[in-house]
């Protein structure tokens, strides 16, 4: 590739500051695209705004789907269960979205705190587990609502808005 001649017959001081030169250069080479580098964080960022966005959508068609529950009106309410079940789906895709981008950033070593980056992706995983949980729930109040069904929706939505805020806690200390 690139053809240093070294030649013998210079004195040991020059061959030793050539060597020099070039370590030097191999080391600014490799710490450019070390572990320590900070990453873009606008894939990431991006992603998350779409869960922000989603998770918005969800608890608004939830409450909307509820209220129409409590005042008898189980068609609309069903449709409205539906709605927030759209929500959890698209959260699902997005958690699943944001998985594959910190395992890429993860394996690309764009970060600044590994250990907190390990934790965004233990919460991410922990929170697409539960929304997919309240997916399935949601589909049984879309078929039937039923009150046993509802409470089982409602013990899991504070863990996930929990899961969600570690999560961007995580994300943005090791990003920081």
């Amino acid at each position: 590739m690139f053809a240093i001649p070294i030649d013998v017959r210079r004195p040991a001081r020059a061959r030793a500051g050539l060597l020099a030169a070039l370590r030097a250069f191999a080391l600014a080479a490799v710490l450019s695209f070390s572990a320590g580098a900070q990453a873009d964080p606008v894939e990431l960022q991006r992603i998350m705004q779409s869960v922000r966005g989603e998770h918005a959508g969800f608890e608004s068609n939830l409450l909307q789907a509820y209220q129409d529950l409590d005042n008898g009106q189980v068609a609309e309410a069903q449709q409205g269960f539906g709605l927030a079940r759209a929500n959890t789906t698209a959260l699902s895709a997005a958690l699943a979205e944001l998985d594959a981008e910190m395992d890429r950033s993860m394996q690309a070593g764009e970060y600044t705190d590994k250990r907190a980056l390990a934790i965004a992706v233990q919460h991410g995983k922990n929170a697409k587990k539960l929304i997919d949980m309240i997916d399935a729930y949601l589909q049984l109040m879309q078929n039937q609502p039923h009150p046993f069904t509802r409470a089982l929706i409602d013990s899991r939505r504070p863990a996930f808005d929990s899961k969600i805020e570690q999560l961007e806690t995580e994300l943005a200390k090791s990003q920081a």
